[in-house]
C-alpha cells in the first residue's frame, strides 16, 4: 500500500514538474527572441493600435510598432535584471544568515533589527522610496531588489543555521575548540546548500514581479525601451482596441513564474520524499 502511494506521489510530482518544464521555453523566447524578430523594436509597421494582419501577427502598439517584435525584443533585459536580482539577494542574504547562525553579540542583534525594519515596509513601497532618491538606472533597480529581497533570505538561512548549531556533531566540533569561521565553512554552510538552491528560483519569480512593476512605473528604463514592463504601461490605454500589447507580456511573465514555481515545487518535494525514505 505504501509503495503504491509512493509511486502515485512520484507521478504527481513528475507531472507537476513536467507542466513547469513545458512553460520554461518562454524564458528562452525572452532571452533569444530578438533573433527571430521580423522587425526592429522601433520600426513603424502600420497605424497605431491596428488589429492583427499577415504583416503584424499580433497587430501594432500605440505607436504603430509590431507588437510581436517588441515582445521578442523586450524580455532579455527584464529577465536579466530578475536573474541578477535573485542571485544577488540570495547570495547576500545567505552570507548574513550564515553569519547570524554562528556569530552573536550586539553587532549581530543590531544587524537583524535593521533587517527587520526593512521587512516591515511593503516591498514595492520601499523600492519606490529608494528609487526616487537614486539615479534612474538598472544598477539602482538591482540595488533596491537586493535591499528588499535579501532580508527574508537572511532570516530563512539563519533559522537553518541555528538548527544545525544545536546538533550533536556541531556541539562536538565546538567542544574540541574549532574556530567559528571554520565551523561556518565546514559544518554549517555545506548543510544549508539545499535550502539556498531552493530559494534561488523562488526569489527569481519575486524579483521578476518586482522588476516588472518598477519598469511599468518608468524606473530603470528609458521611455519606449522594448521591455515587457514598459509594454504594459504603454499599451494599457488601448487595451480595449488592441489587447495584444498587454496580453503577450502578461502571459509570458505569468507562464515563467508558474513554470519556475512548479518545477521548484516538484523537485523540492521529490528531494524531501527521497530524504524521508533514505
Amino acid at each position: 500500500m505504501m509503495k503504491k502511494l509512493a509511486i502515485r506521489n512520484w507521478y504527481a510530482l513528475s507531472a507537476r514538474a513536467c507542466v513547469g518544464l513545458a512553460l520554461m521555453p518562454v524564458i528562452l523566447i525572452g532571452i533569444f527572441g530578438s533573433r527571430f524578430s521580423a522587425y526592429g523594436p522601433i520600426d513603424f509597421v502600420d497605424m497605431p493600435l491596428s488589429p492583427p494582419t499577415p504583416e503584424a501577427m499580433f497587430g501594432t502598439d500605440f505607436e504603430g510598432h509590431d507588437v510581436l517584435s517588441r515582445f521578442l525584443h523586450g524580455g532579455w533585459q527584464l529577465l536579466g535584471v530578475a536573474g541578477l536580482g535573485s542571485l544577488g539577494a540570495v547570495f547576500i542574504g545567505s552570507i548574513l544568515g550564515l553569519a547570524g547562525g554562528v556569530f552573536s553579540g550586539h553587532g549581530a542583534d543590531l544587524l537583524y533589527r535593521v533587517l527587520d525594519g526593512i521587512m516591515v515596509f511593503p516591498p514595492l513601497v520601499l523600492i519606490l522610496v529608494v528609487m526616487t532618491g537614486t539615479t534612474d538606472s538598472e544598477l539602482a533597480v538591482l540595488f533596491v531588489l537586493w535591499l528588499v529581497l535579501a532580508p527574508p533570505v537572511a532570516r530563512i538561512i539563519r533559522v537553518a543555521a541555528v538548527a544545525i548549531s544545536l546538533t550533536e556533531y556541531f556541539q562536538a566540533a565546538v567542544a574540541i575548540g574549532t574556530g567559528k569561521f571554520r565551523l561556518l565553512v565546514q559544518e554549517i554552510a555545506p548543510n544549508v546548500v539545499p535550502q539556498i538552491l531552493a530559494l534561488i528560483p523562488i526569489y527569481f519569480t519575486a524579483s521578476l514581479s518586482l522588476a516588472t512593476a518598477v519598469h511599468f512605473l518608468g524606473y530603470g528604463v528609458s521611455p519606449f525601451t522594448p521591455d515587457w514592463g514598459v509594454m504594459l504601461a504603454e499599451n494599457q490605454s488601448g487595451l480595449e482596441l488592441q489587447p495584444w500589447g498587454v496580453v503577450l507580456p502578461v502571459v509570458a511573465i505569468v507562464a515563467i513564474c508558474v513554470g519556475v514555481n512548479l518545477v521548484t515545487d516538484g523537485l523540492t518535494r521529490r528531494y524531501l520524499d527521497q530524504s524521508v525514505h533514505m
